[in-house]
């Protein structure tokens, strides 16, 4: 991701969230010629450096946005307290995914990815925004993150795929092993 959009623009005095990523998977070849350090809405968390004295002047992150909207939340955090967020094309980053999760990591995923806590991120977020419940933006955005879990636990061969458990034994099973226990590794 190369900086994006995320904001809150008024129509008609309706509030609206937008959002969107730059050069979203395009190359670095095919759009390097087009990048230059400038200030922008928003930049990913898998590439992020912050000053500590922002960080101390916001407090930690918003721990109520269990699954979704940490990004565009910090960076209209920042702007909202009077800071910028830039986009610099000298620091660059190549993002390995991480390799594919043990069924032991499933049931972390699942409760992570959950309509539950997307739906419950999503309104912390348009209550905390000041956004109608209706705001097609994010609406497409839940539809997005269902549709993204669902093909990610139904690959086939995927040990998602084979390490089926009702999502009834998620919570249990979660808080059984202690918080963040089952959480996905990072590559080494």
């Amino acid at each position: 991701m190369t900086g994006g959009h995320a904001r809150i623009v008024e129509r008609h005095g309706v509030r609206r969230f937008l959002e969107d990523h730059r050069f979203h998977s395009a190359p670095l070849a095919a759009v390097r010629h087009r990048l230059e350090r400038e200030p922008c809405d928003m930049v990913e968390f898998h590439c992020l450096l912050m000053r500590t004295d922002v960080v101390s002047r916001l407090g930690p992150l918003d721990e109520r946005l269990k699954s979704a909207l940490e990004n565009p939340d910090l960076c209209m955090s920042v702007r909202a307290a009077g800071g910028r967020v830039y986009f610099e094309p000298a620091a660059v980053v190549t993002y390995l995914p991480p390799p594919p999760l043990a069924p032991s990591d499933r049931p972390y995923f699942e409760l992570r990815w959950s309509d539950e806590w997307n739906r419950a991120s999503l309104r912390h977020f348009q209550d905390k925004w000041q956004l109608p419940a209706n705001d097609p933006n994010l609406r497409r955005q839940l539809k997005a993150w269902t549709w993204w879990r669902r093909r990610a636990l139904a690959a086939p061969g995927s040990m998602l795929a084979r390490a089926r458990i009702p999502l009834r034994h998620l919570a249990g099973l979660v808080a059984a092993r202690g918080r963040g226990a089952n959480r996905p590794r990072a590559p080494r």
